[in-house]
C-alpha cells in the first residue's frame, strides 16, 4: 500500500479531550495527498458535522485500524489546529484505514 501511516498511541484521555501527538500531525501534514483527496476530505466533513459510519478496510490488521480510528477521533475532537489542517490529516487517516474503491 502506497500510503501507510504509522499511528502512535492515543490514550482515552486524548480521545476525550482532543489530544494528539503534535510531531506526528506535523509529519502527516507534509505527506503527499492521495489522488482522490477530495473524496476523503468530504467523508471527514460528513463525519465531523453529521456523524456516520466509517467504511473500514476489513483486509487490514484490526489493531492498525483501531489505532487509526483512535487517532481520527482524537484529531477530529481537538480544538487547536485549523479546520483545514484537521481536514487534511483526517483525510490521510481515512485513506489509510478505509476501503478504497
Amino acid at each position: 500500500m502506497e500510503n501507510i501511516l504509522q499511528f502512535p498511541d492515543v490514550t482515552d484521555a486524548d480521545m476525550a479531550l482532543g489530544g494528539y501527538p503534535r510531531d506526528w500531525f506535523a509529519e502527516v501534514m507534509k505527506r503527499k495527498l492521495p489522488r482522490d483527496y477530495q473524496k476523503w476530505a468530504d467523508l471527514m466533513e460528513e463525519l465531523f458535522f453529521h456523524g456516520g459510519e466509517v467504511p473500514l478496510n476489513e483486509s487490514l490488521d484490526k489493531d492498525y485500524v483501531s489505532r487509526g480510528l483512535r487517532m481520527l477521533h482524537a484529531v477530529m475532537g481537538s480544538f487547536e489546529p485549523k479546520h483545514e489542517h484537521k481536514e487534511q490529516v483526517c483525510a490521510q487517516i481515512l485513506y489509510a484505514i478505509c476501503k478504497v474503491e
